[in-house]
This record gives structure tokens, C-alpha cells and sequence, in this order.
């Protein structure tokens, strides 16, 4: 994870560990690809990984 994503979201607190590493990987997702829609930032991570990996 990016130093920036970690700074700033060191006092997000969603009530569950998992949610505030789902949240790192969306800001991360997006960030990296600002020229993106969210589906095609995420398409291939939510089709091969989602039934595997609990991000």
C-alpha cells in the first residue's frame, strides 16, 4: 500500500479491520487510475479475486 493512503487514512475507523483495508484498496484503485470509471479500475480485481479474497 502507498505511504500517502496509509497517512491519510490512519484515523479511519469503520468498526471493522477488514472494512478499513477494503477502503486502503479502493482509494489505492482508484488513485492509480484516475482516468478510469470504478467498474474498469476494479473489473478484473473484483472477477478473478472477490470469490477468493476478502479485501
Amino acid at each position: 500500500m502507498n505511504n500517502w493512503v496509509t497517512e491519510e487514512l490512519k484515523t479511519a475507523d469503520l468498526g471493522d479491520k477488514r472494512l478499513n483495508k477494503r477502503l486502503s484498496v479502493i482509494v489505492e484503485g482508484l488513485a492509480s487510475k484516475p482516468d478510469k470509471t470504478i467498474p474498469q479500475t476494479f473489473f478484473l480485481l473484483g472477477f478473478f479475486f472477490a470469490p477468493f479474497y476478502d479485501i
